[in-house]
C-alpha cells in the first residue's frame, strides 16, 4: 500500500515511517503541517499516483489542522483512507475528525500493529 505520512515531529514521521515499512507499504510522501501536505498530496495526485492511505496528526503548527487537511484532501480525493493519529483522542475530536472524512482514528502512542491495523482497513488487534 503507498502511504503518506502527515505529522509535525520528525521522530514521529520516522516511527511511523519504519513500522510501515516493516509492515510492507511503501511511503510516497511526507508532510509536516497544512502547506507542506497538501502540496505533497496534490503532487501525487496531479501525478496519477495518489496514496491508498494517510496518516494524519490533529494537532499541526499554523492555523490549519489535520482535520482541515483531512476534509480539504477528501474533497479531492475521496477514495483516498485517511487514518488520524493524535495524543488527545477526545470523542469530540474523534467525532469531528469522521466528520471531515477520516475512517479511523489512532491513540497515540500507539502499537505499531494498531497503526498497520488501522491503515490497512483490519479490526485493531
Amino acid at each position: 500500500m503507498r502511504v503518506m505520512i502527515v505529522d509535525d515531529a520528525a521522530f514521529m514521521r520516522m516511527m511511523i515511517r519504519r513500522h510501515l515499512e516493516e509492515a510492507g507499504h511503501e511511503i510516497v510522501a511526507e508532510g509536516c503541517e497544512y502547506h507542506s501536505a497538501m502540496d505533497g498530496f496534490k503532487k501525487l495526485l496531479d501525478a496519477g499516483t495518489p496514496p491508498d492511505a494517510i496518516t494524519m496528526d490533529i494537532t499541526l503548527p499554523g492555523r490549519r489542522s489535520g482535520i482541515d487537511i483531512t476534509r480539504d484532501i477528501h474533497a479531492l480525493a475521496p477514495d483516498v483512507r485517511i487514518v488520524m493519529t493524535s495524543a488527545m483522542g477526545t470523542q469530540h475530536m474523534v467525532i469531528d475528525a469522521m466528520k471531515a472524512g477520516a475512517c479511523d482514528f489512532v491513540v497515540k502512542p500507539f502499537k505499531p500493529e494498531q497503526l498497520v491495523a488501522a491503515i490497512e482497513g483490519r479490526v485493531k488487534e
